[in-house]
């Protein structure tokens, strides 16, 4: 979207499962600046991602509804981190649980609409209200069939044979088809 990678910040949300764990964020009074805030001063025009949102600890939240409100964040040590440039996406699992736990072929046979609103619906229940009013849009994801798995496996494999240390050292990667199929699945 911005045109480099490096413009992308993720953050694995399980490793912010705590309170404490969730003021690395926002640093500390004393040494360190915050993951969070350090990120997005350094780069304010991307995209921050933030993984499986379900699994932060509720003072996570906090610190979400202040950025989607005002755009901003300040951290431990009084600087202001600027998120209006910033797109954010996360990503979650809420409500997929009850989709799943339906009859196979269910799931299938439902009208896109029906799945999208049963997520925001799903969603709608998790989030505070006056956090899921700040939040744009909920797009729900469908399984990858086995064709664009078995694509992304391909992609990778060639990207993999372009790094430095492979080109370098001249390694011939060659990966047999029954491979391929066991890694796409």
């Amino acid at each position: 979207m911005f045109g480099s990678r490096e413009r992308l910040t993720r953050f694995d949300m399980s490793e912010f499962s705590t309170p404490y764990s969730v003021l690395r964020l926002v640093g500390d009074n004393f040494f360190s600046d915050g993951l969070l805030t350090a990120a997005i001063r350094r780069e304010p025009f991307g995209v921050l991602l933030f993984d499986e949102i379900e699994k932060a600890h509720s003072t996570f939240f906090d610190f979400l509804l202040q950025i989607l409100s005002e755009g901003r964040l300040t951290d431990a040590q009084g600087k202001l981190a600027n998120f209006c440039s910033t797109i954010i996406i996360m990503t979650s699992n809420i409500g997929a649980q009850s989709l799943i736990s339906n009859p196979i072929g269910w799931l299938q046979s439902m009208n896109k609409e029906v799945i999208k609103e049963h997520f925001m619906t799903e969603v709608q229940k998790y989030f505070r209200p006056e956090l899921f009013n700040r939040i744009d849009q909920v797009v729900p994801f469908s399984p990858l069939d086995s064709f664009t798995v078995r694509f992304v496996v391909e992609r990778e494999i060639a990207l993999l044979r372009e790094r430095e240390g492979i080109k370098f050292r001249r390694i011939n990667l060659s990966i047999e088809e029954d491979v391929l199929g066991l890694l796409a699945q």
